[in-house]
């Protein structure tokens, strides 16, 4: 080997051993300014069921301290059901050396839709044998969110968490029917805020796009689908709706 290439290996091997300064680690990529941005998801979202009775006994007294026991059981089974959530998004970063404070605003579509049929048996001696339908449902159609985040930039790569609000209208409904011929229903809607938690990281395209990929949680509390029979309140089902979703989605930096 020549004495020109010998010192070449040498200055290069020279050069990459050098320690690398704290500066040299910071981010390059600058993420600070204004986005907007479109995303895709899906997920799963949970209703917890809890049910309440009162009020109402029919000439046979089946419905007394037993039985309402039983529908109540079967009242507090959950609802499962997928989600799409759909949106588009707009926000603002503002970088502070590898340190990345923003918010960001959301609107969408988030489309839950679940139901079930449940059967109870009551339990009183003077009822045995008969029992009850219960079919009960929610539904979501969209979905409005504001998130203050703060990243961790390191060049291309932002990593950001975020605890937020969310904005949507629950709709829940129940139907009761039993082997006695009696027959009650009610639903309920609401617009409700939520808690929403998320966390996501993203690359940098190019000076203006990034992709990013997206978790997100969010916790509306409950909505209430009361019924009656004549004057009589007798059953109050209520949802507690949470989701969890994954999104992937892209933004542009102006």
């Amino acid at each position: 080997m020549s004495a020109l290439r010998i010192m070449a290996v040498v200055a290069a091997v020279a050069v990459l051993s050098q320690p690398v300064s704290a500066a040299e680690m910071s981010s390059e990529h600058d993420w600070s300014g204004v986005y907007l941005g479109g995303h895709l998801g899906g997920g799963v979202g949970i209703g917890g069921g809890k049910m309440a009775t009162s009020g109402f006994y029919a000439a046979s007294g089946y419905w007394n301290t037993g039985n309402d026991g039983v529908a109540r059981t079967v009242g507090a089974r959950d609802l499962t059901s997928g989600v799409v959530d759909v949106g588009i998004k707009t926000g603002y970063n503002y970088q502070m050396g590898n340190f990345v404070p923003g918010i960001e605003f959301g609107l969408g579509l988030f489309k839950t839709q679940a139901s079930q049929d449940r059967r109870g048996m009551y339990v009183n001696a003077a009822n045995l044998g008969k029992g009850f339908d219960l079919h009960t449902t929610i539904a979501t159609d969209w979905m409005l969110s504001v998130v203050p985040k703060l990243g961790y930039a390191i060049d291309r790569f932002l990593f950001q968490g975020g605890v937020g609000l969310a904005l949507t209208r629950i709709r829940v409904s129940h139907t009761f029917n039993d082997d006695y011929n009696t027959h009650e229903s009610g639903s309920g809607a609401e617009l409700k805020p939520g808690l929403m938690l998320s966390g996501a990281a993203s690359y940098a395209l190019s000076e203006a796009w990034a992709v990013k990929g997206e978790y997100a949680f969010t916790d509306f509390g409950r909505v209430h689908s009361k019924g009656s029979i004549g004057a009589n309140p007798v059953i109050d089902q209520s949802f507690d709706l949470q989701a969890h979703t994954l999104r992937l989605g892209v933004d542009y930096r102006f």
